[in-house]
């Protein structure tokens, strides 16, 4: 999979005009106040300026839910998560488990990721890294089905990027809604519209809301498919899902080589904020806060003025 994806013209002249474009690409942020965003966001800025001084989401056990303290959140619960995965400690295991799907906001711990990871019991650790090891960006799964996933979903998601070490993305709703954006920004700047979406590039939506605002951004946008366990089964959508993960990953991975070194860096005057991984998370934050309302990035005179949940 990983070569194929590498070699594949388009997922190569994407990532050069992401590479290029993403440095001067307007957005403009208008996101109202809510318990998770205190204050709002509204700014006029460019994508590859959104992280740090526009990032906002405050979870469980954040005072302002900015940059500097999400990431400090993701080392706190990164940490003792791989320690326990390492040791083959599954009670700690799971307990770091749950206090990421606390963070996380997870709507409900005794039915999905939390109920599905207590029913795995000791074998949860060697699930992790099996799982882990299928989603390992320098050799994934060769085939790209990704059978050795049998669930995924946004919870999960969280837990395998926190597991990893390579700067493996969380693929959620607001973050397919910005990728899947950009894609189609990407055919129509290039003269691609026509064309059928190349399956190396269909990042499918993880709930319909989000979903419908790829259309609000384009009405005839083709559709990259949903993430849903009411269609088809479980196993299926998760290897969808962990496909979808592992792409964006390398992608992210491509366009970080390719373009200005200063571009994803939180904080340039700070040398671990340049390493590869730190980047990528900046990267993908980016995508995150774009993802709100993929409409931000038309420009003005394009935009929908429908009103946008400020829960998504």
């Amino acid at each position: 999979m990983k070569s194929e994806f590498l070699a594949n013209a388009e997922v190569n002249e994407l990532s050069d005009w992401m590479a290029a474009r993403l440095a001067s690409m307007p957005v403009r942020l208008s996101i109202p106040t809510s318990p998770y965003v205190p204050g709002g966001v509204s700014a006029e800025t460019n994508f590859a300026a959104l992280v740090p001084d526009h990032f906002r989401w405050r979870l469980t056990g954040m005072a302002v839910g900015d940059w500097w303290e999400t990431l400090q959140c993701l080392q706190k619960l990164a940490t003792p998560l791989r320690a326990a995965v390492d040791s083959n400690d599954a009670v700690a295991t799971l307990a770091a488990c749950e206090s990421i799907a606390q963070w996380g906001a997870d709507r409900n711990s005794r039915v999905g990721a939390n109920a599905y990871l207590a029913s795995l019991g000791d074998r949860l650790p060697e699930y992790l890294r099996r799982t882990g090891a299928a989603m390992r960006l320098a050799c994934p799964d060769e085939s790209g089905i990704f059978r050795v996933v049998p669930k995924m979903n946004s919870t999960l998601g969280k837990i395998h990027s926190l597991l990893a070490l390579d700067g493996l993305p969380i693929y959620e709703s607001r973050i397919a809604a910005a990728i899947a954006a950009l894609v189609e920004i990407w055919r129509r700047e290039t003269g691609r519209a026509g064309e059928p979406l190349p399956a190396f590039l269909r990042f499918p939506a993880v709930g319909g809301q989000l979903q419908r605002r790829l259309r609000r951004l384009y009405p005839d946008a083709v559709d990259p498919g949903l993430l849903s366990y009411s269609q088809g089964s479980e196993i299926a959508t998760a290897g969808r899902w962990a496909s979808a993960t592992v792409r964006l990953g390398l992608l992210i991975g491509l366009v970080i080589r390719r373009c200005d070194p200063d571009l994803f860096v939180a904080w340039p005057d700070d040398p671990a904020s340049r390493s590869r991984g730190l980047r990528m998370a900046t990267f993908t934050a980016a995508l995150f806060m774009a993802g709100y309302d993929p409409t931000c990035l038309l420009p003005a005179e394009f935009a929908a003025d429908a009103p946008v949940r400020a829960d998504a």
